[in-house]
């Protein structure tokens, strides 16, 4: 606060005695207008930095007197609790919440496999938006377009006359640093995905469109929905034909679906970051305490707590994780860390099911479960080469972010509880999936045996090949995980990484001490027929048949450059080629691409491998 002068008193309120004519200054005596300059520019920068530190500090009203009891400290807090303010926060994110069960279908609705066959992806659907909505026009009936629903709310702002910027809100700048990472992040993931082999596109067009959305990202929040539907549409080109699982990047997508919401709603020029924060957040945790319930509710309830998690380990060592690791290095740290398992399951059930009101409570609180869930994917990581690295970026940047210049953010998002009451139960409720999105029943028992599938190329030479699955890219990550029963004739006992429904049989096969015991379990596996199954075989042959098709036409795969820019992959493994094998890098045309099945079990000390045979030989045509 600065003190009046006398210029800022009114005119009637200065006697005119005390301004007597003979004081004045002579005129031929004044300080020349250039000799005042630097100090009305000193002065005028020193009101700029104040501003400016105003904008970034809550803008709360001036503090109360100090309480002097604790009756009274109570008193003025359920005051607060249950004031106009405490209210209007909680309806901000109340709507919020209702804008995303009707924003949140638009922004993830997958688009059909046949849009990827164009050249253009972008082009492709807006033609059939418009013929969508002339359709819709002649039958009188509602439609939902793809890409246009976008300019409805983009247009509303354009005819209402606001621009809205980043500084429109309240500690936008500071919103704008956690917002972009997560939009860079996601466009750096679509853009610079390996070319499609399948589809035989590059969608040069689409890739640069989506970095120049993200680059207006940073001028304008109302670019942030369209780089996250792009973003969105370019990652899921490697979802067909064969479905794959987006659980690595999903709840980081639907965080810039929870912001577009919010952007929307910002018409309305009441809302705040923190009401965003609050949504977000709320979001971001029932992501993982819906999969502490499933675990909870697995079986034999709490049974989960028993699981090795460790095994889990062993599954990715086994597909292909630190396969330069000799197993005299490696096999003395899992047998270690198998004794630790049952604090690390106790550590997941706290974490996941915390989840619910840790974040809600104190922003330390906050900012310490945040940390505590980068430590649990940084675990899963280093155990097993499944990397989270989107959800650990998020983790890490709230992380940062709130303790920096989002501090005044989360500080205003924990003021009020009865809008940390109304996220709880947006949480607690999220299983309907009505305004957030997240995997339900995500919970298994780890084993130490995996049924491993390995691709071997026949070369038109006769040279046998092995075939990385890394090397299917963008459509790696299903050929990774290598859950292909449903191609091989034989029975299936373990599933992705080893991991089983029933707890029998992970008991069983953590009580092995001879390949007798694994190879028993194995006969009681069930064969993958009929229904999905069937479907999927055609997917399958149709995949590898398109895909060596175009290896061969092009010899070998296009713009292999894309490799060394794109981002780090979800599932990280490293096959060896066996005896007689070579590495396959398009060296020759590819007659036929077989499957090979090698059950491979841990028994403390040792790998026991059984006999690889081939179960599956699909030719390639010309």
């Amino acid at each position: 606060m600065t003190s009046k002068s006398r210029d800022d008193v009114p005119e009637e309120e200065v006697p005119e005695e005390e301004a007597p004519e003979e004081e004045e200054a002579p005129e031929e005596e004044e300080a020349p207008e250039e000799e005042e300059a630097p100090e009305e520019d000193e002065e005028q920068a020193h009101q700029e930095e104040e501003e400016e530190q105003e904008h970034d500090a809550p803008t709360y009203a001036s503090p109360p007197p100090p309480a002097k009891t604790w009756s009274e400290r109570f008193a003025r807090w359920m005051r607060d609790q249950i004031s106009w303010e405490a209210l209007s926060f909680t309806l901000h994110v109340f709507a919020i919440l209702v804008a995303l069960a009707i924003v949140r279908p638009l922004m993830m609705e997958n688009p059909p496999g046949d849009t990827y066959e164009a050249k253009s992806v972008v082009g492709q659907l807006l033609r059939w938006d418009f013929e969508i909505i002339r359709r819709a026009a002649q039958r009188h009936a509602p439609a939902a377009p793809r890409l246009l629903f976008l300019f409805i709310p983009t247009l509303a702002f354009w005819f209402s006359g606001r621009k809205l910027r980043w500084t429109d809100w309240e500690h936008g700048r500071a919103l704008r640093v956690l917002i972009m990472i997560v939009v860079v992040m996601l466009s750096w993931s679509g853009s610079t995905a390996d070319y499609n082999m399948f589809f035989d596109r590059l969608h040069g067009f689409d890739r640069l469109l989506l970095v120049g959305f993200c680059a207006a990202s940073w001028y304008t929040p109302l670019a942030v929905p369209f780089a996250a539907r792009l973003a969105y549409i370019l990652i899921r080109e490697s979802y067909y034909p064969i479905p794959q699982d987006d659980f690595d990047f999903r709840p980081t997508l639907e965080l810039l679906v929870v912001f577009s919401a919010f952007t929307w709603l910002s018409l309305k020029k009441s809302f705040k970051p923190a009401h965003f924060l609050m949504a977000g957040i709320g979001m971001w945790v029932s992501y993982y305490y819906l999969p502490g319930v499933a675990k909870v509710e697995y079986g034999v309830h709490w049974s989960w707590l028993d699981n090795h998690v460790t095994n889990l380990g062993m599954g990715g060592h086994i597909r292909g994780w630190l396969s330069f690791v000799p197993d005299s290095i490696l096999l003395p740290i899992y047998q270690t860390a198998w004794k630790l398992d049952p604090f690390l399951t106790r550590y997941v059930i706290f974490l996941e099911l915390g989840a619910l009101v840790m974040c809600f409570i104190t922003p330390k609180l906050t900012r310490l479960w945040f940390l505590l869930a980068f430590s649990l994917h940084f675990g899963i990581f280093i155990l097993s080469g499944v990397c989270f690295w989107k959800w650990m970026l998020v983790d890490l940047a709230v992380i940062f972010w709130t303790g920096k210049s989002g501090k005044w953010v989360l500080a205003d998002m924990h003021r009020y509880k009865l809008p940390a009451l109304l996220a709880v139960a947006s949480v607690f409720f999220s299983a309907q999936r009505i305004w957030y999105l997240p995997q339900i029943g995500v919970s298994w028992y780890d084993t130490r045996m995996v049924q491993n599938y390995e691709f071997v190329a026949l070369g038109e030479s006769g040279q046998r090949y092995l075939v990385d699955p890394n090397y299917f890219a963008p459509s790696d990550m299903h050929f990774v995980q290598g859950r292909m029963c449903y191609v091989a004739p034989s029975k299936q006992t373990t599933a992705i990484y080893g991991v089983v429904g029933s707890q029998s049989i992970a008991k069983a096969l953590d009580e092995a001490d001879s390949p007798e015991v694994a190879e028993k379990l194995l006969r009681r596996g069930r064969y993958c027929r009929g229904g999905k199954h069937d479907a999927r075989r055609k997917e399958y042959v149709e995949f590898i048949t398109r895909f060596f098709r175009n290896i061969n036409r092009h010899h070998g795969k296009r713009h292999a450059w894309l490799r060394y820019i794109g981002r780090p992959t979800h599932l990280h493994v490293h096959q060896e080629p066996h005896e007689g094998e070579l590495l396959f890098d398009g060296q020759e045309k590819v007659v036929a691409l077989e499957l090979w099945q090698e059950p491979i079990v841990w028994l403390g000390d040792r790998f026991h491998h059984f006999p690889r045979i081939r179960v599956h030989s699909l030719p390639i045509p010309d």
